[in-house]
Formats: structure tokens, sequence, C-alpha cells
């Protein structure tokens, strides 16, 4: 049980309770023998999530909204915009600049008398902190807004005279204290392996993007995208197999290229994190110059 909740009548379409008031860190969620497993619960429930995540930012005074904003006023200044983030969040991070980028890209946003166009980028945390910007916007991701390095780089950029921003499940977390913009997310993820923290800044980063390019993050908006994470839901019956194939392996590589590269890490963070089996990630090109070799 993790914030009073009784994982064993669980409702997958019932709200995920939020953070404790006053802000404390979770713990880890309660043991058990065999499934249905937390993270198998956090996956089902996850159509419903993506709901009432984009729900909640569909109006124009909304958090997503807000940041759309000074997103479209930060490219068109010529200034950066960085993403960032640790872990799972530093995956969720990639993926987030990535649906950012589309977004700038569509509604063709650029410096007045600039050729080229700033769009959003990743950067990992720790090395931001250490090398923070000056201008631009800095968001962080950090799914209970608590992660030391991402907190440590909203804070160098802060200092060094960028603006700063978070997607996070609270405004009343360390994160958002150190953030000038805060999207909240509102749910919290009860397993350990946090596929819907994975999942959560996703969601939120396409209402900001839907707001970027002028689309409203209406019903229809938010049924295609609850069709599109049901129907990866309901491959679990093609998905148990072959994990039941591959749990006797003694090690496994994802490989990916192109937007593909933001699964493909989190997709080896979570065999290991779940299954204890290692696993590696490698760019596809990086992979069949030189790795295969290594593999059996």
């Amino acid at each position: 049980m993790l914030n009073g909740m009784d994982m064993t009548a669980f409702d997958p379409t019932a709200p995920l309770p939020g953070p404790p008031d006053p802000w404390a860190s979770t713990s880890r969620p309660s043991p058990r023998s065999g499934p249905p497993y937390h993270m198998t619960d956090m996956i089902e429930a996850e159509p419903a999530l993506a709901d009432r995540i984009l729900a909640r930012h569909e109006p124009v005074g909304s958090g997503a909204a807000e940041l759309s904003r000074v997103i479209r006023r930060t490219i068109r200044a010529g200034d950066p915009v960085i993403v960032t983030g640790c872990g799972t969040s530093e995956h969720a991070a990639y993926g987030v600049a990535e649906i950012l980028r589309e977004a700038v890209r569509s509604a063709e946003i650029r410096a007045p008398g600039h050729a080229t166009r700033h769009e959003p980028f990743a950067a990992q945390a720790f090395e931001l902190s250490l090398d923070p910007p000056s201008t631009g916007l800095v968001i962080g991701i950090s799914h209970e807004g608590g992660t030391t390095a991402t907190n440590a780089a909203l804070d160098a950029a802060r200092a060094a005279g960028a603006r700063t921003a978070i997607v996070t499940v609270s405004d009343r977390s360390p994160g958002a204290a150190l953030a000038d913009i805060v999207v909240e997310t509102d749910e919290l993820d009860q397993s350990w392996c946090h596929t819907v923290g994975y999942l959560s800044p996703l969601v939120a980063a396409t209402a900001v993007g839907a707001h970027i390019a002028g689309r409203s993050v209406d019903g229809t908006f938010r049924s295609a995208a609850r069709d599109l994470i049901q129907a990866g839901v309901d491959r679990a019956g093609i998905a148990e197999p072959v994990a039941t194939r591959l749990s006797d392996t003694r090690s496994i590589v994802a490989i990916a290229s192109g937007a593909d590269r933001t699964a493909g890490r989190e997709l080896v963070l979570k065999i290991e994190e779940g299954t204890w089996i290692p696993a590696a990630y490698r760019d596809l090109e990086t992979f069949l110059h030189g790795h295969l070799a290594a593999t059996d």
C-alpha cells in the first residue's frame, strides 16, 4: 500500500493519489509475491490518466498554455530552450524535447532575421548544473519534484540568468519552488519502475505542443491520445509471451534511431529495474559499427 491506496481493489479508470500535503517524497511500494504487480496496474491506468492530464491543460490559463507562450517568446528571441531530467525523467526529457521541437517546426516559429531556427533540445541534469545557460529557458522533468540533480540544474540555470520551468506532480514540491512556471500532472505513480512517471510528462508536453501549434486540446484530441495509449495496453497478450522467452536471457541490447532513441533508453532502464537482467542501449549506427561482435 502506498499513500493509503488499496492496490488489491485497483480501478484503472480512477484518479491516482496525489503527493502528500505537506509535500514529502514517497516510500517504496508494498511488495507483491505475484501478479498483478504495481507496474501492471499503472500501465492499465495510463489511458485514463492521459485523458485527465490533457483535460487539465486544455484551458488557455493552464500551466501547459503558459509554458507554450514562454517557449514561443524564447525561440523568437533566439534563445535556447533546454529540457533536462535524471533517470526515467531524463529519458522523458528527451521525449519532451522531440514533442516540443515538432510543435515549434509546425508553427514555423523562429527569431526574426534568423535563417535557422533555435529548437528545443535535451541535456543531462548533472552536466547542465555544471554548465547552465545564462539566457533562455530550462525545463526540468521530475515526477515527484525532489530529484537532486534536476533541482541543481534548475537552481544553477536560474542563478545564471535563465528562466526555469518544471513538469512535475505538484507545485508544492522542491523542484516547483525553483521554477517560474509549473506544469502539474497531479497524480502520483504507485510503482517503483515509474511507468506513469515516464508517461505523464510526455502527455503534458503533448498539451504544451498543441498550444504552441495553435491546436485545441479538446475532446477529439484527448480521445485520439487515449485510444493510442489504450492500443499499447491492449497488446499485453502479445508482450507477455515475448517477455517469457526473454526471461532467461543472459543480456539484452536495445537498438534504436531517431525519436525512438527515447523509448530504447527507457526500455533498457525498465528491464534492469524490473527484472535485473543486464541490458544496454545502442544507437543503430553505433551498434552496426562494432558492438555486434560482443553480444554473444
